[in-house]
């Protein structure tokens, strides 16, 4: 494994091959192939990276509906009725303007780089046992109180892994925005979004997930996230 790189990003306990073999053991008992990894990132480019959508970057309203495959305008998205409603949250898009050279943009940029990179896609394999050898979309994203991100599975073709990394600070229980998962036996466990926890699942398996919805005494905290999709 290419550690040298990974070891500017990734808090070392990650990076020993008995830390990996626990991931994966851990990934493959579990019956939706998930696992959760706390205190993974090193904490100084986390909070470097945080201020992209906190004050660098250009953030962009998306909207999705369930009967469309790209996503809608807000007309549209207005014009639907709300059980047809799939996804309404804040996208980074780029660095506002005199903003391209900020330490968090450029952080970002790296952090990109070390997701689509071969050190990172081995570390991947290794903590989960799955086929990962191309990184898809990575998308950077903010929910607050009145967004959402309603259920759904993230299955297709050829995607081995899907990644959620939390970056958001001052998260309590009572404002809720929960990671969602429905087991196979109908029950749903509740993930809390703790800063720096990282969450790896097999999209393959066909459970869904969802974002519980975050509560008004959240106030003006956001939900701060990177998702990333991997394939064979």
């Amino acid at each position: 494994m290419e550690s040298a790189a990974l070891m500017k990003w990734i808090q070392p306990q990650h990076l020993t091959s008995e830390a990996t073999a626990d991931y994966a053991s851990n990934f493959r008992r579990d019956p939706e192939h998930l696992v959760v990894i706390d205190d993974f990132l090193d904490p100084v480019r986390l909070a470097t990276i945080r201020r992209v959508l906190l004050s660098d970057g250009q953030l962009e309203t998306v909207y999705k509906v369930r009967s469309k495959k790209d996503w809608v305008g807000e007309a549209e998205f207005n014009a639907t009725s709300d059980d047809m409603r799939f996804i309404f949250e804040k996208m980074y898009r780029g660095p506002l303007p005199g903003k391209e050279m900020e330490p968090g943009i450029l952080t970002d940029l790296m952090f990109r780089q070390l997701l689509r990179g071969s050190a990172f896609l081995s570390w991947l394999a290794a903590a989960t046992g799955q086929p990962v050898h191309q990184t898809g979309e990575i998308n950077l994203k903010l929910l607050n109180q009145s967004h959402f991100l309603r259920w759904h599975s993230d299955g297709v073709p050829n995607r081995t892994l899907c990644m959620v990394m939390y970056l958001h600070e001052g998260w309590r229980i009572d404002f809720a925005g929960r990671f969602l998962l429905r087991r196979f036996n109908g029950r749903i466990d509740s993930i809390e979004p703790i800063c720096n926890r990282l969450i790896l699942f097999d999209p393959q398996t066909g459970a869904e997930h969802a974002v519980e919805p975050i509560n008004a005494v959240a106030g003006a905290w956001s939900r701060l996230n990177y998702t990333a999709w991997f394939y064979a």
